[in-house]
């Protein structure tokens, strides 16, 4: 009988540990650069954290510095595969990663008019042992050819702090990062630099969606042009994220009732970029 109830806790232990993501935290300390756009460049941010833990309303936390002063706090679930930013007065949490997203999933970000918008699952995979999940924009990261993924133990590649409002304004893309002084990540975007300083860059720039009539009226034609290239498909979702149907121009007749939705276009150069739409009575 003891023989059984071990091996019963050994199998529950062992399902627990495998089903678990490997950790983004090393065990004294964590950094992440992070390339953040300014006016006409973009420069490099260091984010870290260290062995130091807080309890906030009964969550456990790791506090995060920049520049040697405490900026907000990030905690993980590795069972789920789901790390939390926490920062500003008063208090805000967003999700920041979510590993548990499956294919067509969708998961709501800030975009730069601070509005909350879909991103939709469009690739998983597993790379150097880690598990990747890939989205269908990235409209959220410096280079505007490359998707936003989650990367098990790194982290976003648009970086930790993507996602808070105060900084929506803005687009960032991970440089690197250092688990305990050892480098674990570099972007191959940048020849694997870790800190930059970069100016005039226009083709990093984001792409802008022009949209008439605005607001659009229902049953009636709506003009998308994208300044970059011509529109090849449009995709259109509601504010929840539900996909809702996909156009094959950017010119077309929209046909849904008053609200507000998003729309995704996808250019003659494959780049993706999305904006809100309003549509009135």
């Amino acid at each position: 009988m003891i023989k059984k109830l071990l091996l019963v806790i050994c199998i529950s232990f062992t399902t627990y540990t495998s089903n678990a993501y490997q950790s983004i935290f090393g065990q004294d300390s964590t950094t992440w650069t992070i390339l953040g756009e300014i006016l006409d460049g973009a420069d490099t941010y260091e984010y870290k954290t260290f062995t130091g833990l807080d309890t906030i309303n009964g969550l456990v936390y790791h506090e995060v510095y920049f520049n040697s002063s405490l900026t907000g706090y990030i905690r993980e679930d590795t069972v789920s595969g789901k790390v939390w930013y926490l920062t500003g007065t008063p208090q805000s949490e967003n999700l920041i990663m979510d590993l548990s997203l499956q294919l067509n999933d969708t998961f709501m970000v800030y975009t730069p008019s601070m509005d909350s918008t879909p991103a939709v699952v469009n690739n998983v995979f597993i790379q150097n042992g880690l598990k990747h999940i890939e989205f269908n924009i990235g409209v959220f990261c410096i280079n505007q050819s490359v998707y936003m993924t989650f990367i098990e133990s790194i982290g976003p590649n648009c970086g930790i702090i993507y996602q808070q409002q105060p900084n929506a304004n803005y687009s960032f893309q991970l440089l690197c990062k250092y688990t305990d002084s050892t480098q674990v990540y570099s972007n191959t975007d940048f020849n694997g630099n870790c800190y930059l300083f970069l100016t005039g860059i226009k083709e990093f720039t984001k792409q802008q969606n022009h949209i008439f009539p605005l607001p659009a009226k229902s049953d009636e034609w709506l003009n998308v042009l994208n300044e970059t290239d011509a529109v090849e498909s449009v995709n259109l979702y509601d504010s929840f994220g539900n996909f809702i149907r996909k156009y094959d121009s950017g010119q077309f007749i929209i046909n849904v009732p008053a609200g507000v939705y998003f729309i995704q276009t996808i250019n003659r150069s494959h780049n993706r970029s999305v904006s809100k739409l309003v549509v009135i009575n």
